[in-house]
C-alpha cells in the first residue's frame, strides 16, 4: 500500500467533509449544501462507498456552447452530443450537470466579439496571466508579447520557456478576472482536404408522385466552381420543394450570368431569369428547376436565412478553398468601406445566422486576419419593417489589425488572444448547467476557452479546492492528519514549495517577534502595555503575539542565518526593498506584532501595531501595518484567530465578528470564544465562504455606522446572499469589545445574548439619526434605507421590513413600495424576483428513466433480485451509454456473488465511469424494499412501452415501402402483435 493508498484508508471522507459542509443521509450516500456554489437545494453529494464526492454547476440556460454544428444552448446538450473543446478538438460530452443556483453571474465581453458570456463566480476561464502592468493596458502586453513572437521565429523552444515563465496559461475562477486580463479563444487548425462529395447523403425527400426530376450527377468534385455556387447560394439563394432560387439585385446581370453557368456546369441544368419589374420587389431571379436539388441544397447549407451556414463537412477544408467560399459569400451578400482613420478598404457580410457568423471567424483566423463581430439585436424601424437580431463581420485583407496575437500552444495549437473589456456581476436565482468534457476537459463559449466541471473526486481534491491549495500541500496536511510519514514522494518545484518555504519562514519570524515581547529586555515595554491592556501571559502564548525590535535589520538578520535569501524576505513581505540604493529593511518596527494565521494554523502574515509614544513626530506613523499580499496571504481570505476559535464557532454555529485583534482575544478570554476579527469594516466574499464551512449565523461588533459605510453593507448583502442569518450586538457603555470588558465583562456577554437583527439595526439606528416626523428627516431615512431593504433577497423579508418603515414614518405602505422601485431603478439594485428565467429544453423522459433504472441498480444492495427483468429489457435501452452500464452490471452479477460498487468501478472502461459515478450519486429517495420493487416494476414496463411505440413506428414506415407480398403478410403481423402488447401493458398500467 502507497502512502496515498494508506492516507485514504485511514480518513473517511463523510467524516473529513462534515467538518466543512453538513452532510445528511441520502440513501446509500450522503447530501449536502455544495461548499463551491451558491445555492439552496442540496447538490453536493458524498460516497462513503466509493469514498468519492461530486458537485455541479456553472452556465445559466441560453448561454452559447460550440458544437461541430455550429452554438447551440448549454442546456440543449446532453452525452449525446460532442463540443469543440478548449484546444480546438472535436470531443465528446461525457456528463451533463445541472443544479439550483442562487449567488452572481459574471458577465464577460471581449474586444473584437462583442457579445456578453455570462458564468458563475466559481467557473475556471483560461488566462494569459503575467505582470499587472501587462494586464492593465493592452499596449503593454502587446508590447512584450510581440518581442516573444519575434524569437519564436528562430527558436520555438526559448519562446515556449518565455512564455512558461512571465505569461503562462492559467485557470481561474471568473469571480477574480479583471478588466484587461486576456482570454484565449481557440483556432481550429486541422486541415483535411475532401476530393468528392456524394450529395445522395443530403438527399432525404423521395416521393413517387408527379414527374421524374431530371437526372444530376450525385458524386460532385470539391473543385472551385462548386465552392463558389455554394457561398452564392449561403449569400442570395433560398429553396423551394421543386427548385432552388438565386435573388439578385437590378445591376448584377453579370453576377446571374455566373450563376447560370456554374448550374449547369455542375448539375446539367439550364437555370432561367426572371426580371421581377412590377409592384414592390425588383430585381433579377434565378431558377434552377430539380427538387431533388432543392432538398439537397436545404440539407447542405440550411433552410431559412437563419439556418444558413457553410456545408459542416467543409469546416477542416484547405484555407485556400475555405477562402473561395468566403469571396463567394462577400460577393453575393458583402460590403466594402474605408474605415475610419484608416486609407484600408475594409469588407463586412452581415447575417441573421449566427452559425455563419461564427464560421466565418473561424476561417479568417485560420488564415490569420482578425474580425470584428459586431450583434445587433431585432428592432423595428421607422418604416416599421421588423428585423431580426444579426451578425456583422468585418475585415480587412490590407490593413493590420491592432489586437492580432496568437498565442501558440506547445501540442501545435493556436489561441487568439482578447482583453476583457468588459466585467459586470449579476444576481441570478435559477438553474445552472455544466460539461464533463472527454479527454481535454474544456469546451468553448461563444467567446473564450473555459474548463469543464471536474469538480468531485476523493479527499485531495476536496482539500485542494476547499482551501485552494495544490496537491503537495493537500497530501502533507492529510498526512499529518492521518498519522502517515511520507517517504519516497518528491515534487517539481513549484507554488506548493514556494508557499510552504513562506509558512517556513513566516512561522520562524512569528517565533523571533514572539520571544522578544516575553523573553527579551527589547520587548519589555511592549509586553507592559499588552498586560496593561488585559491580555494574559496564555493568550500571548496562544494566539503567538510578538514584538518587532526598533531595528533597521532585526528579523531579516536572524532569517538570513537561518538560510533564507533576501527574495524570500521580500516575498513574504517582511522587508522593503529600497531600489535605488539597492538595500533593504524590516518592515516592523517597534511595533506590537500580532501573528495573522489561516484556518489550519499556518502563519501567512503579520500585523503591527504602534505602541503609545511620546515623540509628537513618532505620533504621525500609522496605528496599523499590515503584511501586504503574498502567494499566502490575501487579506480578504483571512479571518484573525479563527484557527483558534473554530471549533466553538461549529459547535455554537454562530460568529462573532470584530474588527480588532485585542477585541477578538479579549472576548476568548472570558469565554465567549466563537469569535473572530477582521481588518477594518468589510466582510469579504473569501471571508464570508470560509466561515460558511462553520456555522450559519453571524454576530456583527463593528465600528463602522452599518447603514452608511458602502463597503460594510456590501459585505452584509453578500452575508444575506450566502444564508446566514445576521445580528448586529449593540454597545451602549463603550466604543468596543476590549473596553466593555475592561469595565465588565457581563456586559459584553449580555450584548452578546442580545443582538438585533440586522434590518432590525438598520431601522433603529438610522431613525436615531434623523427625525422621522420631519419632512427632511424622512427624506434622509428613506435615502439611507431604501436602497438596503430592496436588497433583500427574501420577498416575504422584504415587505415586512418596507411595511415597518411606512408604520414608523406614518405614511402610506404602497407609496413606499413605488419608492423604493424608483430607487432599484435608478440604481440599478439587481432585484432577483425580477429576472426572468429562460424556458429549458427538456431530455426526453426515456432517456430520464433509463439512466434512472442505471441508478436503481447501482445503488441497491442486492440487485441480483431484479437480473432476470434486467436481461429482458436491455435490448429496449435507447440511451447508449446506460446500456453499456447495465451490460457490464450485468456480467458482474454473472461473475461474483455479490454486488460491490468498488471492484464494479474497477472493471468497466474508464469512459463510463463519469456517468457511472454520477448515476451512483444520483439522490435517490429513501425507500422500502416493496416500494422499490413496486417502482422497478413501472419503470420496466414504461421503458418497454417507448419500445414498443418507436418498433410500432418503424413498422408503419416499413409497411408503407414495401413491395413484396410475403414481407406484407409479415410486417403487418408484427404491427398487430406490437400494437396488441401496447395494449395490454397500457390496460396494466391503467
Amino acid at each position: 500500500m502507497d502512502n496515498l493508498d494508506e492516507i485514504k484508508s485511514k480518513i473517511d471522507i463523510v467524516t473529513f467533509i462534515s467538518e466543512y459542509v453538513t452532510l445528511k443521509r441520502a440513501g446509500r450516500n450522503f447530501k449536502g449544501i455544495c461548499p463551491f456554489h451558491n445555492e439552496k437545494t442540496p447538490s453536493f453529494i458524498v460516497s462513503p462507498e466509493r469514498q468519492i464526492w461530486h458537485c455541479f454547476g456553472c452556465l445559466p440556460p441560453g448561454e452559447k456552447i460550440k458544437t461541430p454544428f455550429g452554438y447551440h444552448n448549454i442546456e440543449e446538450l446532453d452525452h449525446n452530443h460532442w463540443v469543440i473543446s478548449g484546444q480546438g478538438n472535436i470531443r465528446k460530452i461525457t456528463n451533463v450537470l445541472v443544479h439550483q443556483y442562487n449567488g452572481n453571474l459574471v458577465k464577460i465581453r471581449l474586444r473584437k466579439i462583442k457579445q456578453d458570456v455570462r458564468l458563475t463566480t466559481d467557473h475556471n476561464v483560461f488566462v494569459m496571466k503575467g505582470a499587472p502592468y501587462l494586464q492593465k493596458k493592452y499596449k503593454n502586453f502587446s508590447r512584450r508579447y510581440n518581442k516573444y513572437l519575434k524569437i519564436r521565429e528562430s527558436n520555438i523552444d526559448k519562446y515556449q520557456k518565455l512564455i512558461d515563465k512571465y505569461l503562462p496559461i492559467t485557470k481561474i475562477p471568473a469571480g477574480e478576472l479583471k478588466r484587461g486580463n486576456i482570454l484565449l479563444y481557440p483556432i481550429r487548425t486541422i486541415e483535411k482536404k475532401i476530393g468528392m462529395l456524394d450529395l445522395s447523403n443530403y438527399l432525404n425527400k423521395v416521393t413517387n408522385f408527379g414527374p421524374k426530376p431530371k437526372k444530376i450527377p450525385f458524386q460532385i468534385h470539391i473543385n472551385e466552381n462548386f465552392l463558389k455556387l455554394l457561398g452564392y447560394f449561403i449569400a442570395e439563394g433560398s429553396t423551394h420543394r421543386g427548385y432552388i432560387r438565386f435573388s439578385l439585385g437590378n445591376h448584377e446581370e453579370k453576377f446571374a450570368k455566373e450563376i447560370i453557368f456554374l448550374i449547369k456546369k455542375i448539375f446539367a441544368l439550364q437555370a432561367k431569369i426572371h426580371r421581377r419589374s412590377n409592384g414592390h420587389k425588383t430585381g433579377i431571379e434565378i431558377t434552377a428547376c430539380q427538387s431533388q436539388l432543392a432538398n439537397i441544397f436545404e440539407n447542405l447549407v440550411g433552410k431559412g436565412a437563419a439556418n444558413k451556414h457553410i456545408p459542416f463537412i467543409f469546416q477542416e477544408l484547405p484555407t485556400t478553398q475555405q477562402f473561395v467560399i468566403i469571396e463567394a459569400v462577400f460577393k453575393g451578400d458583402g460590403t466594402s468601406f474605408i474605415a475610419n482613420r484608416s486609407q484600408n478598404r475594409h469588407k463586412s457580410i452581415t447575417t441573421v445566422s449566427e452559425i455563419l457568423a461564427e464560421q466565418l471567424i473561424d476561417i479568417l483566423l485560420r488564415l490569420h486576419i482578425f474580425p470584428t463581430l459586431y450583434t445587433n439585436g431585432p428592432k423595428i424601424d421607422k418604416l416599421l419593417v421588423n428585423h431580426k437580431k444579426s451578425f456583422t463581420v468585418i475585415w480587412s485583407d490590407e490593413a493590420r489589425q491592432k489586437y492580432n496575437l496568437i498565442y501558440y500552444g506547445k501540442d501545435g495549437s493556436q489561441y487568439w488572444l482578447l482583453p476583457i473589456i468588459q466585467l459586470k456581476q449579476e444576481e441570478y436565482r435559477g438553474p445552472v448547467y455544466n460539461l464533463t468534457v472527454d479527454r481535454d476537459h474544456t469546451f468553448i463559449t461563444s467567446n473564450f476557452a473555459v474548463g469543464n466541471c471536474n469538480v468531485g473526486g476523493d479527499i485531495f481534491e476536496f482539500a485542494e479546492k476547499i482551501d485552494n491549495i495544490e496537491f503537495p500541500e493537500a497530501l502533507r496536511i492529510l498526512a499529518k492528519k492521518a498519522g502517515v510519514k511520507l517517504q519516497n514522494i518528491h515534487f517539481d518545484q513549484g507554488v506548493s514549495q514556494q508557499k510552504e518555504k513562506l509558512y517556513q519562514l513566516n512561522h520562524l519570524a512569528s517565533e523571533f517577534y514572539h520571544y522578544l515581547l516575553t523573553s527579551h529586555e527589547s520587548g519589555k515595554k511592549a509586553l507592559d502595555y499588552i498586560l496593561k491592556r488585559g491580555i494574559t501571559k496564555k493568550s500571548l502564548e496562544l494566539f503567538k503575539i510578538g514584538y518587532a525590535p526598533n531595528a533597521w535589520e532585526g528579523v531579516s538578520k536572524f532569517l538570513l542565518k537561518k538560510g533564507f535569501k533576501v527574495d524570500d524576505l521580500e516575498q513574504a513581505g517582511l522587508i522593503i526593498r529600497d531600489r535605488n540604493k539597492n538595500s533593504y529593511y524590516d518592515r516592523f518596527r517597534g511595533r506590537l506584532i500580532f501573528t495573522l494565521k489561516d484556518h489550519r494554523g499556518n502563519v501567512v502574515g503579520f500585523a503591527g501595531r504602534k505602541l503609545p509614544q511620546e515623540n509628537e513626530a513618532e505620533e504621525k506613523e500609522a496605528k496599523y501595518i499590515n503584511s501586504p499580499e503574498t502567494p499566502v496571504y490575501i487579506k480578504g481570505n483571512v479571518l484573525y484567530g479563527l484557527d483558534i476559535t473554530k471549533e466553538a464557532i461549529r459547535k455554537q454555529n454562530q460568529a462573532i465578528i470584530v474588527e480588532g485583534e485585542i477585541d477578538c482575544i479579549s472576548s476568548y478570554q472570558i469565554g465567549t470564544s466563537n469569535v473572530v476579527a477582521i481588518k477594518g469594516s468589510a466582510l469579504t466574499e473569501g471571508q464570508l465562504r470560509l466561515l460558511k464551512r462553520f456555522c450559519d449565523s453571524l454576530l456583527l461588533s463593528l465600528d463602522a455606522d452599518l447603514a452608511g459605510d458602502m463597503a460594510a453593507r456590501r459585505g452584509i448583502e453578500l452575508a444575506d446572499s450566502l444564508g446566514f442569518t445576521i445580528k448586529v450586538i449593540r454597545l451602549k457603555t463603550a466604543k468596543d469589545p476590549n473596553e466593555c470588558i475592561e469595565k465588565d465583562s457581563s456586559l459584553w456577554t449580555s450584548a452578546v445574548k442580545q443582538a438585533v437583527p440586522i434590518y432590525d439595526f438598520y431601522l433603529d439606528s438610522t431613525l436615531e439619526k434623523y427625525n422621522p416626523e420631519d419632512p427632511e428627516g424622512k427624506k434622509h431615512i428613506t435615502d439611507e434605507l431604501l436602497p438596503i431593504l430592496s436588497r433583500i433577497q427574501n420577498l416575504v423579508v422584504r415587505d415586512f421590513y418596507l411595511k415597518q418603515l411606512a408604520r414608523k414614518l406614518n405614511v402610506d405602505s404602497e407609496i413606499l413600495q413605488m419608492e423604493a422601485q424608483r430607487i432599484v431603478k435608478e440604481e440599478k439594485l439587481p432585484v432577483l424576483a425580477t429576472k426572468p428565467v429562460p424556458r429549458l429544453l427538456e431530455r426526453s423522459r426515456r432517456d430520464l428513466l433509463e439512466e434512472y433504472l442505471v441508478a436503481m441498480v447501482l445503488q441497491s444492495q442486492t440487485p441480483k433480485i431484479w437480473e432476470k427483468e434486467l436481461t429482458a429489457i436491455l435490448d429496449y435501452f435507447k440511451n447508449d451509454a446506460a446500456k453499456k452500464i447495465l451490460q457490464k452490471a450485468l456480467n458482474f452479477l454473472n461473475s461474483h456473488q455479490n454486488w460491490e460498487i468498488k471492484k464494479f468501478v474497477c472493471e468497466i472502461p474508464s469512459e463510463l465511469i463519469s456517468l457511472t459515478d454520477k448515476l451512483f450519486l444520483l439522490d435517490l429517495k429513501e425507500k422500502t424494499l416493496e416500494e422499490q420493487k413496486e417502482e422497478f416494476k413501472e419503470i420496466v414496463k414504461e421503458i418497454e412501452l417507448f419500445y414498443l411505440k418507436d418498433k410500432l413506428v418503424r413498422l408503419g414506415d416499413d409497411i408503407k415501402t414495401v413491395t413484396n407480398d410475403k414481407d406484407l403478410v409479415n410486417l403487418n403481423s408484427q404491427f398487430d402483435e406490437t400494437a396488441l402488447k401496447i395494449k395490454q401493458l397500457t390496460a396494466k398500467k391503467e
